[in-house]
């Protein structure tokens, strides 16, 4: 579990245990495009490798994008 709050900057150094690429998506936060873990601007983390989130936790969620909207 991660605990912060608004404002707060959020370190996250991912070592990825799994046998194949993946990466961390921050489903519905307004952070910085490069720290968004989707394909289209992220490379997965190969397995063995380690990737640093790093990132200040906004205000609130991105419209729109929450389940169930």
């Amino acid at each position: 579990m991660i605990q912060a709050q608004v404002g707060d900057v959020l370190d996250v150094n991912f070592t990825n245990r799994l046998p194949e690429a993946t990466a961390i998506h921050w489903h519905g936060l307004r952070i910085p495009t490069a720290m968004d873990g989707t394909e289209m601007v992220q490379r997965p983390i190969a397995p063995g490798d380690t990737f640093t989130y790093r990132f200040r936790l906004p205000d609130g969620r991105a419209p729109g994008l929450g389940h169930g909207e």
